[in-house]
């Protein structure tokens, strides 16, 4: 199986992961330039916060367990087992299916972004880190969800 067919094909386990992850490490790399210098003790806090934003699903996915049923049923079997890689499959093959997440929305997008220009303009090198992250994951999300649906309504439902 070749690198772009296990990180980057569209249903692989890894796919999700290795394209934040990539962008992640890109985006804190401009961070970096931008200040002038390498900002390796924000490195860890940037990486947490680039994948910290994706518990919405894990949480939405336990409170609408009736609504997602099958879905719930695999992820739980999977862990029960600890097989972590069956997990990450079924939730990179299954995740554009969770709609009304509480940190992937227009609302929260808009401030995240907000949040990112005061917090930069002032300075602050740990928030514009943090929100930094969220704001490339966000954006990403965004991205993927017009190539792969076609659409970002799932995005929008607070607006509705």
């Amino acid at each position: 199986m070749s690198i772009y067919s296990k990180y980057f094909a569209k249903d692989m386990a890894l796919r999700h992961y290795t394209q934040h992850s990539l962008l992640a490490l890109l985006a804190f790399s401009l961070l970096s330039l931008t200040v002038g210098m390498i900002l390796w003790e924000y490195l860890g806090v940037f990486l947490v916060f680039s994948f910290i934003i994706d518990l919405d699903n894990i949480l939405c996915l336990f409170i609408f367990n009736k609504k997602y049923k099958k879905f719930y049923d695999q992820v739980i079997n999977s862990l029960r087992k600890f097989d972590f890689k069956k997990t990450s499959e079924i939730a990179t093959k299954n995740h554009k299916v969770l709609n009304n997440l509480v940190l992937h929305n227009i609302i929260f997008y808009i401030i995240v972004s907000l949040a990112l220009v005061v917090v930069a303009i002032l300075g602050q090198l740990l928030l514009t880190s943090i929100f930094l992250a969220l704001f490339t994951h966000m954006t990403f999300d965004i991205l993927d969800d017009q190539k792969q649906l076609g659409h970002i309504n799932n995005w929008l439902w607070p607006v509705r």
